[in-house]
Parts: structure tokens; C-alpha cells; sequence
């Protein structure tokens, strides 16, 4: 069978998440046991996805020209996501979420939409590396 190819047009985003035991009240301050940073976009996680399927995956899309796009350049080098389409700017920060997960998987999230919020950079000039 012939390896399906997969383009995906979508977002790149970072979370960071806090661990606690309860969510805080406005005002509190809590330890948290445990925190994760890490790629995710739900275009990003698609063509991941793809390419752990055994698919030729290619992400089209936006990412940030600081250490947070470093990360989705590593991810897709990783996982063998075709990344020559990606356009890098300097205009605009990165998608990031910040959540706080309780251990009974209660979570609250805030969330910037970065790139996705209207950036002026142009995708269909090819890559801008």
C-alpha cells in the first residue's frame, strides 16, 4: 500500500501545566507537585498524530521566532512531520496556555492566542526561514 500523505494547515501551541491538589482561590497561593511544558495546537497534534500513523505528514502553519518555536521545530524533526512549510515570525508572540490540573482531572486554563490572533505573515510565499 502506498503511504498516504497528510497535509495539515493548523495551530502550534505550548502548555504549561501546574499540578495541584485543588484548584486556588482568587487571591491564593499554592505548591504545586508537578509541572509540564509542552507542544501541542490541535493542527500540530493532528499531523503528529499522522506521522506516528505511518503517514507522509506536512504541517502548514505559524510559529514564533523565540525558544517556544524552537520546540515545534524539535517536535517535528522528532516525529518526522515535514516542517518546510512552516512560516516563522517575529510579529506576533506564540499560542500558549497556562493550565492548573487537579489530581481529580478538574482543570482551568488561560489561554493567548499569539499567532492565531491575526498575524500578518504571509503562508502561500512558501517557507520564510
Amino acid at each position: 500500500m502506498k503511504e498516504p500523505i497528510v497535509t495539515v494547515v493548523g495551530s502550534f501551541a505550548v502548555g504549561m501545566t501546574l499540578r495541584t491538589d485543588r484548584m486556588p482561590v482568587f487571591g491564593e497561593t499554592l505548591m504545586a507537585s508537578d509541572f509540564n511544558l509542552g507542544p501541542g495546537g490541535k493542527g500540530s497534534n493532528q499531523a503528529v498524530a499522522a506521522a506516528r500513523l505511518g503517514a507522509k505528514a506536512h504541517f502548514v502553519g505559524l510559529i514564533g521566532d523565540d525558544p517556544l518555536g524552537k520546540i515545534a521545530l524539535d517536535l517535528y524533526a522528532t516525529e518526522g512531520v515535514d516542517a518546510s512549510h512552516l512560516v516563522v515570525s517575529k510579529e506576533f508572540p506564540p499560542e500558549s496556555a497556562l493550565s492548573s490540573s487537579t489530581r481529580k482531572a478538574r482543570t482551568a486554563s488561560c489561554l493567548t492566542w499569539g499567532l492565531t490572533s491575526g498575524s500578518t505573515e504571509p503562508l502561500s510565499n512558501g517557507p520564510n526561514r
